[in-house]
């Protein structure tokens, strides 16, 4: 009888990256390791909000500042 081993994945999801070519409130929004870090462009103050990977692509995927007034100021 021979063992198997099994393989253990190490795998990295990948930090997600919005658009904000077309924002007037942010100069970048990324994600990674349950944050979204946020760049505002007014001043290019930092900010950082604890997030589900889910929730940060939902708010990715839609109106920038719509989104961070409704759902996380």
């Amino acid at each position: 009888m021979g063992m198997t081993k099994k393989r253990r994945s190490h795998h990295k999801q990948k930090p997600l990256i919005a658009d904000t070519s077309d924002s007037a409130c942010f100069d970048d929004l990324r994600y990674a390791n349950g944050q979204v870090f946020a760049t505002f462009s007014k001043d290019g103050s930092q900010y950082s909000y604890p997030m589900s990977r889910q929730d940060a692509k939902e708010w990715f995927d839609s109106d920038l500042g719509r989104y961070f007034n409704e759902n996380v100021r």
